[in-house]
């Protein structure tokens, strides 16, 4: 459970720093589904919550984080429907991100698994750090993080391709 908020918190740190870095494709995503188009602002948040999920791991931090990730499987889904025009999310910034059933799914299992932790909170990232199990947990956190990433921005392209080799 430990890994699975710390990479949630990590991937929104991500996330959102790439939002600030290039605001533009989430904003053109917004847009398209008729909201806002605040990127950086949207960034800026993820930065902040992502954080703050790694500081700390209290009820309301986790409550929040949970209901974020609620929000993004909400708008990749609603993004996925016939006609939207939204070839990229703009989770990752520059680097195309195209809403899929696979991403929504994923954030659909982070925000469960921050959830569930919302009921029996563990400790902070940093306060274990100090101990094996810590090591470990940080460093299946760090690796997983980086398998979420590649599976919302690598896998689709990966797919397509493959449909284009056999078709």
């Amino acid at each position: 459970m430990f890994a699975v908020i710390a990479a949630g918190a990590a991937l929104l740190v991500l996330t959102g720093l790439a939002k600030l870095r290039r605001p533009e494709p989430a904003g053109r995503a917004l847009r398209a589904v008729g909201l806002p188009a605040a990127g950086r602002a949207l960034g800026l948040t993820e930065v902040c919550l992502g954080g703050a999920g790694l500081i700390s791991t209290t009820r309301p931090v986790l409550a929040v984080i949970a209901l974020t990730y609620l929000a993004f499987a909400g708008f990749v889904i609603v993004a996925r429907r016939p006609g939207s025009g939204i070839a990229s999310c703009g989770c990752a910034g520059q680097v195309d991100a195209p809403p899929t059933w696979t991403h929504a799914a994923l954030d659909i299992g982070i925000a469960g698994a921050v959830l569930a932790a919302v009921f029996r909170p563990p400790s902070p990232v940093w306060a274990n750090l100090g101990q094996p199990s810590g090591v470990i947990g940080g460093l299946l956190a760090a690796v997983l993080c980086a398998l979420l990433w590649l599976a919302v921005t690598a896998l689709p392209r990966l797919t397509a391709r493959q449909a284009l080799l056999r078709g």
